[in-house]
């Protein structure tokens, strides 16, 4: 039989030390990652922060957008994507916004932070299908 400080494998083949938090497995195989969980002694916190896979905003439950049938997107935020429509058919469409709309308090050049932008944008879902 397993002590309080022996390690266990869950059913996922993750490790667990005993010491931690009761639902430590749950973390570890991600069964409780959505934007709402609601464990007991986890509270009410996001395991993993879901981000709009189109501009890369963190999501939760307020900016989550909703689809054509009322249903919510948890991939994209109300700004981006709203009644089946994205508001920014390009990529630079939506480069040209962020530039005119971002701070940028390190006064970088505009072609530093386009690129910046771009880079991270790139790495999202959204994008990555368009390319």
């Amino acid at each position: 039989m397993l002590d309080k400080t022996s390690s266990i494998i869950c059913a996922f083949g993750l490790a667990s030390a005993a010491p931690r938090s009761p639902y430590r497995h749950v973390e570890l195989c991600g069964i409780a990652q959505s934007p709402k969980c609601d464990f007991p002694l986890l509270g009410k916190r996001s395991l993993r922060t879901l981000v709009c896979q189109c501009c890369g905003m963190p999501l939760d439950d307020s900016t989550l957008s909703k689809g054509p049938d009322g249903a919510f997107n948890k991939d994209y935020c109300k700004w981006c994507y709203a009644d089946g429509q994205f508001a920014y058919p390009t990529k630079a469409s939506l480069l040209d916004y962020l530039m005119a709309h971002m701070p940028n308090p390190d006064n970088a050049p505009a072609a530093v932070c386009r690129a910046q932008f771009d880079t991270y944008l790139s790495q999202l879902k959204h994008w990555k299908e368009k390319e």
